[in-house]
């Protein structure tokens, strides 16, 4: 089996979530929250094909993280992940009889090593999902108000990390968005904040860390340029040396990072 393991982010943000794997011969997508033609092309700008895809990994039920799955799965075979009450919420979007795989625990796919994890956020039941395969750890976490003992063990040892980054603590507070939903993004059933991921990343840190996708950002209480100076002025203070950050976008694929 081939020893490539890859990673980039066809897409991030509040309107559509998609991220693209590699591992051996393996092809896979953790969610399915981008139009089914913008998927098809991002994925041809990596030289990948939509009928390529083998499996697709679902976090949780909400519509930035699903709205593409329907029409995917109309038009694809790929094992569909999920847990057992997620899979309620969403079974109404997979034809009858489609494969799908309720999971309660890690599994294995050929040689990758799935495991899924609790995230805290306001969803039915949901999940992150790190995958190991042949000494190599990605671990991908994304839509979480913070980040509990759990998530940082499960990301510990890491090679590539995809963390949310979603919103500036004073943007936010700042912003025109109502009181009821700042404090819903804030919270602990939420998302991270830029120093929230920032303090993540440094707790859980090694030398194997070398690429974080910062993802996930708010076109309102964010910006590109916050996020990366949040993480690397927090690791700058701690003198720790940062590993590479990369931005995700919601309108384009990113960086695609082997290891």
């Amino acid at each position: 089996m081939p020893s490539d393991f890859y990673i980039c982010v066809l897409g991030s943000g509040s309107k559509g979530n998609c991220v693209y794997l590699r591992a051996g011969g393996v092809h896979f997508l953790v969610d399915a929250g981008l139009r089914y033609n913008d998927v098809e092309k991002r994925l041809h700008d990596i030289d990948v094909s939509t009928k390529d895809i083998q499996h697709v990994f679902i976090t949780h039920e909400h519509i930035d993280h699903i709205s593409g799955l329907k029409k995917f799965a109309k038009n694809n075979t790929a094992t569909v992940h999920l847990n057992a009450q997620t899979y309620l919420r969403v079974s109404s979007e997979l034809p009858a009889h489609y494969p799908v795989n309720v999971f309660d625990t890690a599994f294995e796919i050929n040689d990758i090593r799935v495991t899924p994890f609790a995230v805290s956020h306001d969803a039915v039941d949901p999940m992150a999902f790190s995958f190991s395969f042949l000494g190599k750890k990605i671990s991908v976490v994304t839509d979480t108000g913070y980040a509990t003992t759990l998530v940082k063990e499960q990301i510990k040892n890491s090679d590539v990390m995809v963390l949310e980054c979603n919103h500036d603590e004073e943007m936010l507070k700042k912003g025109i968005y109502p009181w009821p939903l700042k404090q819903r993004i804030a919270g602990k059933l939420g998302h991270l904040s830029n120093l929230q991921a920032a303090q993540t990343l440094a707790e859980v840190t090694s030398e194997r860390l070398r690429h974080v996708f910062l993802a996930h950002l708010s076109a309102e209480n964010n910006s590109p340029k916050l996020a990366l100076e949040t993480v690397g002025s927090h690791f700058s203070n701690l003198q720790l040396n940062c590993p590479a950050l990369i931005m995700t976008h919601q309108s384009r694929v990113s960086e695609l990072v082997s290891i």
